[in-house]
């Protein structure tokens, strides 16, 4: 009987591991007369309100939409720059919300430590020399950049560069039961880095997205190549956020009104 009591308290007290997904297009309204500062602002008042109702339900760590801090509007007609853009400011890799910038890329870093979630945000970073990446930055619990990893395969060629070879990404983070790896939206239409990362033993995949090459019957083929595989999805297409699994698409649970997608991980 005691060994019946200790058993079903451990199984009461053990705690849910969550990931959540935002699910559709997140870009504020009126973006096309917002300049940079003013539509990444209200962007992040929408992260911040996702990443508080997520952490609410337990999510260990949220991840963005392809270019949810990006204007459509700016999108359509960005060429690579001779000089930084305000659209893609730089990211220095010590980047923390102690960091001395005022920059919204440190209201990142400040947002993940004050609601104590790990973000895995997609964004424009920028070089110096005025090159353009599209970065997938992951901001940890504490505060800090934890990792970057910068697209393979650019879809928009003429605003982003192409990383002279491919870099495999992963992380630990605090919450979350596995190693993480990371690929981007047209990055899953070749065998690089997805290939790379499974064969060195990754499983577990987050998984930016914005463009309708990429939806819902793209995702279940490569989770039928790569059988054993979660491709934590976050599209900016409704409906095209989830987890994918052999095939099949996975949803534990949704929050306000299916804006955020919920995966509880079994553990």
């Amino acid at each position: 009987m005691a060994q019946t009591l200790l058993l079903l308290s451990l199984l009461h007290t053990t705690a849910a591991v969550s990931i959540a997904m935002l699910n559709g297009n997140h870009y504020p309204p009126h973006s096309d007369d917002a300049t940079a500062e003013e539509f990444m602002n209200a962007t992040l008042q929408l992260f911040k309100r996702d990443a508080t109702l997520a952490k609410a339900a337990e999510a260990a760590m949220l991840i963005t939409p392809e270019f949810a801090l990006s204007s459509s509007t700016w999108l359509k007609a960005c060429t690579s720059p001779k000089a930084p853009t305000p659209w893609c400011p730089l990211l220095p890799d010590d980047l923390s919300c102690g960091s001395s910038s005022s920059h919204y890329y440190r209201q990142l870093a400040c947002l993940a430590k004050d609601v104590n979630i790990t973000l895995a945000v997609n964004l424009c970073e920028g070089d110096t020399n005025g090159t353009n990446w599209n970065t997938q930055a992951i901001f940890d619990a504490t505060g800090h950049l934890l990792t970057k990893y910068r697209k393979t395969h650019p879809y928009k060629a003429k605003c982003f560069a192409k990383p002279a070879r491919v870099t495999l990404v992963t992380f630990n983070v605090t919450g979350v039961p596995f190693e993480t790896g990371i690929f981007t939206c047209k990055d899953i239409l070749y065998s690089t880095p997805a290939k790379n990362l499974y064969d060195a033993g990754i499983r577990h995949f987050v998984y930016s997205s914005a463009i309708p090459l990429v939806g819902n019957a793209v995702k279940k083929v490569w989770s039928e190549r790569y059988r054993d595989s979660f491709l934590m999805a976050s599209d900016g297409a409704n409906g095209d956020s989830g987890v994918y699994n052999n095939g099949d698409k996975l949803i534990s649970s949704t929050l306000n009104n299916g804006s955020i997608v919920l995966w509880h991980v079994p553990v």
